[in-house]
């Protein structure tokens, strides 16, 4: 059976999300361990010193990997050059990042042990986008394999190390110095795996720097507020309610951030694809479009209903009595995700149409509606706060990007989603149903019901279902 680029596209995304899935689930474990041992206070801490540090080290790295993908994707043999200026800027940009972190040291009112926290996790943040950098190559050369391997060993490392230490009876900072050894594993894994490609011309490229100056603004100002928009609201809680409040958000989210992680690497696997079809055949690149948006609102909406049926259920049995005031924000969070992965699928599109002020604009609208609905609810109602100004942010930034995506390449055809909404209506039914059962029992008879609607209404197209069985047999990692 010929393998088409949908269909490299699909494999490459099921081997990625199996892998991350696994990575994150051997994850969870120590995050659980984490929440239980220090509570809303601990875990608040770690999620503060993770958003700050990310929003400030994803200064680095902001849009140059996307931009590189999209630039060697089709021009293969110009890769050395591409990532010889990549590595350049982003050594240049490191200094100026670790500045402004220590700048915004006094404005938090940070104690010493805040600060060692959050250069643990500084560091390993560091690390980890450097890292991320190498990850584009696979990305180019479809060899996502070596990206999941990369996860998978990132988080292997902070959960064996993180155990010994929390095991031991260490405080928080202590067992948090598992980040930057992990961070820093993973960084050389990376490099070990790219040996296969031509080294970096690491040079003073003055054209090539010229082109990256004119054409990347766009790329790193879309990608610093995707940054911004995700670790804005525990900078705003932590500001106003301190380190427990950010632990209720944050235990919240951190079941959420599973589905969008999922996301990301389908657009991981996508945006090269729909590059080279963009410039090859437009027809072929809005099937391929539409296609990926039909398959990501069949797994985007299970998942929502699940946690928002089931918060109850799962936030006790995870996090324990003490997270309780985080179920009313998974359930906000719940409907978020939805519009979240969509939003983020349609900005994989306008990327792909060389239309990245669409994509700034974009993400200037989540962004500038996320900050004022924030400013006005965060100080009232906390993370629940928090969690309603992520949810207005998405659905503008959403409507916005459909918007757009519908300008540019027609009018997308609404019942792409009417199968999988129907088929989570039944499952949703099945959820309230045994709303007084265990989770165990609720997720996989909601999930079965669930499927069972897709397979009745034929969601799933014979070609993608003989392809499903296809692919879960090629081996790993196959071109």
């Amino acid at each position: 059976m010929a393998v088409t680029s949908g269909h490299r596209v699909f494999r490459s995304t099921v081997l990625l999300t199996v892998s991350r899935i696994a990575a994150d689930l051997i994850f969870l474990g120590f995050y659980l361990a984490l929440s239980r041992r220090f509570g809303t206070e601990g875990i608040g801490q770690y999620s503060f010193s993770l958003a700050l540090t990310a929003l400030v080290f994803g200064v680095v790295t902001s849009g140059l990997t996307d931009y590189m993908v999209r630039e060697v994707s089709r021009r293969r043999a110009e890769l050395p050059h591409y990532l010889g200026a990549v590595l350049v800027t982003v050594g240049l940009a490191s200094f100026v990042a670790i500045l402004l972190l220590a700048a915004l040291v006094p404005v938090f009112r940070m104690g010493p042990r805040d600060i060692l926290i959050l250069a643990l996790i500084g560091t390993s943040q560091l690390f980890y986008f450097l890292g991320n950098i190498y990850r584009g190559l696979f990305a180019i050369h479809e060899e996502l394999s070596r990206v999941s391997y990369s996860e998978l060993v990132y988080k292997v490392v902070i959960v064996a190390v993180g155990t010994v230490l929390l095991v031991m009876g260490l405080p928080l900072a202590a067992v948090l110095a598992a980040f930057p050894v992990a961070a820093v594993v993973y960084l050389t894994f990376l490099v070990w795996q790219a040996r296969r490609y031509p080294a970096p011309v690491v040079a003073l490229n003055r054209p090539l720097f010229h082109q990256m100056r004119r054409e990347t603004p766009p790329f790193f100002v879309g990608a610093l507020l995707g940054t911004v928009s995700f670790r804005l609201n525990p900078i705003l809680l932590n500001y106003f309610h301190g380190y427990d409040a950010n632990g209720v958000y944050a235990s919240a989210s951190k079941l959420v951030e599973i589905v969008l992680l999922c996301v990301t690497f389908y657009q991981m696997s996508l945006f090269p694809t729909l590059s080279r079809l963009f410039a090859e055949t437009r027809m072929r690149h809005r099937w391929m479009l539409i296609e990926s948006i039909r398959y990501l609102v069949m797994l985007a909406l299970p998942a929502a209903a699940i946690f928002f049926f089931a918060a109850d259920r799962i936030i006790p049995l995870l996090f324990g009595s003490r997270f309780l005031s985080a179920i009313p924000v998974l359930r906000i969070l719940a409907v978020a995700v939805t519009f979240a992965a969509l939003r983020h699928l349609l900005l994989t599109g306008l990327a792909s149409m060389n239309q990245q002020w669409n994509w700034v604009r974009t993400q200037l609208v989540g962004v500038t509606l996320g900050l004022i609905a924030g400013l006005v609810l965060i100080p009232r109602l906390a993370a629940d706060g928090a969690a309603w100004a992520l949810l207005i942010a998405e659905v503008a930034g959403c409507l916005f990007a459909g918007r757009l995506v519908q300008t540019s390449i027609g009018s997308v055809p609404i019942r792409i989603a009417a199968k999988p909404i129907a088929a989570t209506v039944v499952m949703s039914v099945a959820l309230v149903l045994l709303r007084h059962d265990s989770v165990f029992i609720q997720a996989p008879v909601a999930g079965v019901a669930y499927l069972a609607v897709l397979v009745a209404t034929r969601a799933v197209d014979r070609e993608t279902m003989e392809f499903v069985r296809g692919a879960l047999g090629l081996r790993f990692g196959e071109g």
